[in-house]
């Protein structure tokens, strides 16, 4: 408004005071020139720079003589940046001219400022001593002035911390930047120490150990801490020092974790508790003892006293360990030579058996030993034995080994010399009359009471020749080589009678018979003579040109002759088959005359003659014949017909139909198929035409047709007429009914007219379309035109559409700090897309800071070419409050009593009402025991922000108690398991497994030493388990194995076996031999052997009886020997068991 009431009063001025204006007052001279003073509207900056848009306006008065003309004195605004851009304004009255002219600087925006640390970080991003930081900047226009001094940043230990500076450009104007920075200089602490594994035995380790050390830092975390290895020298306080590394390269101080370390096992002495037997050997079970010493760890225990008793062996030992309270075990062996095993004895006969293993004369016996121990030191004198007869015989003798074991063997030998009796057997009686007419087969056969019939003639078999008095011999020996002959006699002929077959008539024709015919027969015999003969026969068929006709006659020795009779006999008519000369016409029909000829088989007698062909020409009938026959050589005739259809007459066309209506008002506008229908009296329609017309358009088309019956005859053509148009119409010109809203586009629905046209059925109607997208700068829109015809005609035409807003992106100007979050200010700009019109603009930018939010929103807007307007949002996560760390949980309860006895992992857990809790820190305490653990712990929230440390108290104690002298004795049935535990132990637990694959059940809980378990299976191994537990259930476990045994342990009790058992007893202290007895009804073995074992053989003398291990119940006893065998003293009875020898 200033400018234009200015303008207004220089335009009526001009015009009142123009010179030589008509009607104005005369003008006087006017010496001086106008005034021009610039007013100038903006913000100064420094060194005559503005800092903000200019605004010039200029002030032209001459109070003594009016303005006549100006230049370059209009308002101007400058918005651009500039170094320099000079305004001149001019002007003239009466009093003459002035120029003014004035040179403007422009910077408006600040410099851009960079924060430059003086070193890289420490370590993993982090800083972890004093750092200074330098601000330096850059200014297009103004240039640099100054920037703020260095600053150094010293603390608080933080991983958010920033330092900020500012530099200003020669206008005034004052840009910021910080460096965001990790800061961490306070060393870690070590928060415990605890061995890779647990203790090997008893608190010691006893192979290299490795020792793992854990800390905690409250800024940046651990890194890593020290895991050393303990492999020695072995003492009861040996120590390992470990320490801390944090992320930011501070170390913690050194820590040590001791442990107790021995790896050498103790030294072993082995005792054995008593000198050899004899000559260096030992003869019967033998116990060695061990003992041991350990410097370091000490001696916890060693092996029991091991018995030996086998098996024999100039090279045995006896080994056994003992274990110091470190686990480390050292085995040590006894060597010896032990043979308890008397020498095998092998009596051999002079000779080998006369037959069959028996003899049948006197034979002499010797025998030998072996032992492959020891070594044989004598045997008994050869013996004779000459009878008595006897499958069972037996000579005996004896061998003594050099440590003084004796062994008797027996040689059981079969003894027969008397033959076997004789029995002649025929395999069947006479066949008739006494009579055998077919070979005869002889069995021989025969007993004997000693050595049994080895074998006999076998069967005989008597074929030839025919005779009254016919002889067969055979004989039998038994097992031990005696032979006894035996012959049978009979009478045999075996030549059948000769047999005659005779027909009652001669053939019927040919040679053939044709009907049935009688065959009898007879017969003559030189032998035996002829005992009967086949009544007549009657053959009434197969046919057949080979028939015989059989009978038989019978001699007096039941030989059977037969003869046959051979003949043909035909009694069945030839197979006619009637053929027609040619195919049917159509479908089995005829529809011109056809030959039929005729033909015959007979596979019996053979074809004769046959009809001669015949013709047939009608009449048409469904159901013609023709007939003929043939005759076989036999006189046999057949008569045979041939059916047919016969239809010579064409059909007749009565119509034809469209396949269809018209599609639209009586015209077809796609293929038509019509079909014509006829009719035929005799055969009947086969088929009719069924054409298709597919063109060309026109309004008098017209399609022909016929039909063909079912024996092939066709019928003469007929027409068809219709409307035909296949085209579609055109569509011409669209129209829309408003014009674009913007820009030529439009932006919102709009309806277009068509118009159309069709050159044969003429056009029905063009239907108007609303377009309503897609989107496009090119747009089409289709409209769509009907013929009378109903054919579719469809064109498309060109248009700009866009009625979406444009999609508008909200861009923040960094990534989140954490997990989506956001925990300092953030400025949101705004960007658009528009894939159709194209972006016009966009709002600028904005920033937020707080409220703190889990779901807020910054909005902006863009506005696209076709003026649609489309808004976005930025959702995000804001929250720049730390969380609070309300306490810790351990991963688990405590083990027992309040106490953990092995490491535990304690999760600290925290509270954020915002972002909430993104992780708080887990600590783990291993180590050492202590009632007072103590572990510490932080939490951080999903925007990233770190909470306070805090503590968690724990009690914990892993050192198990100790469990020395384990023991069990086992004895019959029960067993005694002993055991000593150390004072911190609070409770022993005793448990038993029977086998591998048996259940461990517990069988004692309580603080006595030792447990005496009953009831047990004798033969069974035991496991049991001692586990010793202190207040924290630290668990001490040591086994020991028993096997319970009832005295007579071998074959157990009523087993039953197949051979000779081994019997086997318990040991009995400072016993050199037993005697064993053995029972069935009475004593029938008895035996003093030095071993705890004894093998019984299958046969034996005692008592001057002779025994054999036959199948039944045995009863044997064992009873220890005192003294010498001389003496005849025995102790208690050590126990009694049986077997059963099983069946063969």
């Amino acid at each position: 408004m200033p400018r234009l009431a200015a303008a207004l009063c220089l335009a009526l001025g001009a015009l009142l005071l123009t010179p030589g204006a008509a009607g104005g007052p005369t003008v006087l001279g006017d010496p001086t020139p106008p005034v021009v003073t610039p007013q100038v509207f903006g913000t100064l900056g420094a060194n005559g720079w503005y800092t903000t848009n200019v605004t010039v306006n200029w002030s032209v008065v001459d109070p003594e003589s009016v303005i006549l003309s100006t230049s370059g004195c209009d308002a101007v605004t400058l918005t651009a940046e500039t170094l320099g851009t000079k305004l001149t304004c001019s002007a003239t009255s009466d009093g003459g001219e002035t120029v003014v002219s004035k040179t403007f600087k422009l910077d408006k925006t600040p410099p851009s400022v960079t924060a430059t640390p003086a070193r890289v970080p420490d370590a993993n991003g982090w800083y972890n001593h004093a750092l200074s930081v330098s601000f330096g900047a850059s200014d297009s226009t103004s240039g640099v002035d100054s920037c703020v001094a260095p600053k150094t940043y010293a603390g608080p230990d933080t991983a958010g911390a920033s330092l900020g500076g500012t530099c200003s450009d020669k206008a005034g104007n004052v840009g910021a930047a910080s460096l965001g920075l990790k800061y961490d200089a306070t060393a870690p602490q070590v928060t415990g120490s605890s061995a890779g594994r647990a203790a090997d035995s008893n608190g010691w380790y006893n192979h290299a150990v490795a020792v793992t050390f854990t800390g905690s830092d409250a800024t940046s975390g651990v890194d890593t801490c020290s895991q050393p290895t303990y492999a020695g020298p072995g003492m009861s306080s040996a120590s390992v020092s470990g320490s801390c590394l944090d992320k930011a390269g501070n170390v913690s101080g050194s820590s040590a974790f001791t442990l107790k370390y021995d790896a050498t096992g103790p030294s072993v002495t082995a005792t054995p508790a008593r000198a050899a037997d004899a000559n260096g050997w030992y003869n019967h079970s033998l116990a060695v003892s061990f003992s041991g010493g350990d410097v370091a760890s000490g001696l916890d225990s060693c092996s029991a006293p091991q018995t030996y008793s086998g098996p024999d062996d100039a090279g045995a030992s006896v080994t056994g360990t003992c274990r110091d309270r470190a686990g480390n075990s050292t085995a040590r062996s006894f060597g010896l030579k032990y043979d308890a095993t008397a020498p095998t004895v092998t009596p051999t006969a002079g000779r080998n058996p006369d037959a069959n293993g028996w003899y049948n004369h006197a034979l002499t016996i010797s025998f030998v030993g072996s032992d492959g121990t020891s070594g044989v030191d004598s045997c008994a004198a050869p013996q004779s034995y000459s009878g008595p007869d006897n499958g069972g015989a037996s000579v005996n003798g004896s061998c003594l080994d050099r440590a003084g074991n004796a062994a008797t063997a027996s040689l059981p030998l079969k003894y027969d010399s008397t033959g076997p009796a004789t029995t002649v057997t025929p395999a069947r009686g006479p066949d008739a009359n006494g009579w055998y007419d077919r070979p005869l087969t002889v069995n021989f056969s025969g007993t004997d009471a000693t050595s049994g019939v080895d074998s006999c003639t076998g069967a005989q078999n008597y074929s030839t020749p025919d005779d009254a008095n016919a002889s067969v011999t055979g004989s039998c020996r038994d097992r031990a080589g005696n032979v006894t002959p035996r012959s049978f006699g009979l009478k045999y002929d075996s030549t059948a009678p000769q047999v005659t077959a005779t027909a009652a008539r001669g053939p019927d024709a040919n040679g053939w018979y044709d009907h049935p015919v009688s065959v009898g027969f007879s017969g003559s015999d030189g032998l035996s003579g002829v005992s009967s003969c086949s009544a007549p026969q009657s053959y009434s068929g197969p046919d057949s040109g080979s028939v015989a006709v059989n009978g038989t006659c019978v001699d007096s020795a039941g030989n059977l002759g037969v003869a046959s009779l051979a003949l043909k006999y035909d009694a069945t008519g030839p197979q006619v088959a009637a053929t027609p000369a040619r195919g049917p016409d159509g479908n089995g029909w005829y529809n011109h005359p056809v030959s039929v000829s005729f033909s015959g088989v007979d596979t019996t007698s053979g074809l004769d003659s046959c009809a001669a062909p015949k013709t047939y020409a009608g009449p048409d009938d469904d159901r013609g014949a023709v007939s003929g026959s043939c005759s076989d050589k036999a006189g046999n005739t057949t008569v045979r017909s041939l059916g047919l259809e016969y239809d010579a007459t064409a059909p007749q066309v009565t119509g034809a139909s469209a396949g269809r209506a018209p599609d639209a008002n009586g015209w077809y506008n796609h293929p038509l198929t019509v079909g014509f229908a006829g009719t035929d009296a005799t055969s009947g329609i086969a088929s009719c035409s069924e054409p298709t017309y597919a063109g060309p358009d026109a309004a008098a088309s017209s399609v022909v047709g016929s039909c063909t019956d079912r024996a092939g005859n066709a019928s003469g053509v007929s027409s068809f007429e219709f409307k035909y148009d296949a085209t579609a119409p055109h569509v011409m010109n669209a129209i829309p009914v408003r014009p674009p809203d913007r820009n030529g586009w439009f932006n919102h629905a709009v309806t277009f007219a068509f118009q159309g046209q069709d050159a044969t059925a003429g056009i029905d109607s063009c239907s108007p379309v609303t377009y309503d997208g897609p989107n496009g700068a090119s747009a089409l829109v289709t409209g769509v035109c009907v013929d009378q015809a109903g054919n579719t005609g469809a064109g498309s035409f060109g248009l700009e559409y866009d009625a979406t807003g444009p999609a508008v992106t909200a861009v923040p100007g960094r990534n989140p700090d954490a997990n989506g979050w956001y925990n300092h200010g953030l400025t949101v700009s705004f960007a658009g897309s528009d894939s159709a019109s194209g972006i016009d603009s966009c709002l600028p930018p904005t920033t937020y800071g707080g409220p703190d939010s889990a779901s807020t929103t910054v909005a902006g807007s863009c506005l696209d070419t076709a003026g649609n307007v489309g808004f976005g949002t930025l959702a995000l996560k804001y929250d720049a409050t730390a969380p609070t760390v309300t306490g810790g949980s351990p991963a688990r309860s405590p083990d027992a009593n309040g106490w953990y006895n092995h490491p535990v992992i304690v999760d600290f857990r925290g509270t954020d009402e915002t972002s909430h809790i993104d992780s708080c820190t887990s600590a783990k305490y291993a180590g050492p025991d202590n009632p007072t653990a103590l572990l510490s712990g932080s939490c951080r929230d999903q925007a990233g922000n770190a909470s306070d440390a805090r503590d968690f108290r724990l009690k914990y104690d892993s050192t198990p108690p100790k469990l020395r002298s384990v023991g069990v004795i086992a004895g019959d049935r029960v067993a005694v398991v002993r055991w000593d535990a150390s004072p911190d132990t609070t409770e022993v637990e005793v448990t038993r497994s029977g086998s591998k694959s048996a259940a461990t059940v517990p069988v004692y809980r309580g603080t006595a030493d030792s447990y005496t378990d009953k009831g047990l299976r004798n033969g069974v191994r035991y496991r049991y388990a001692i586990s010793g537990f202190d207040a924290a259930r630290n668990a001490a476990t040591r086994a020991v194995v028993a096997i319970p045994r009832a005295p007579l342990f071998a074959p157990a009790a009523g087993a039953t076996v197949s051979g000779p058992p081994l019997l086997a007893w318990m040991s009995v202290p400072h016993t050199r031999y037993y005697n064993v007895q053995v029972w069935r009804n009475r004593k029938i073995f008895s035996a003093w052997p030095s071993a705890t074992k004894l093998r019984l053989q299958r046969s034996w003398t005692y008592g001057g009886h002779r025994y054999r291990l036959s199948p039944g119940r045995y009863r044997w006893y064992v009873w220890p020997g005192r003294g010498p065998r001389s003496a005849n003293h025995y102790g208690s009875l050590l126990g009694s068991s049986s077997f059963i020898v099983a069946g063969r």
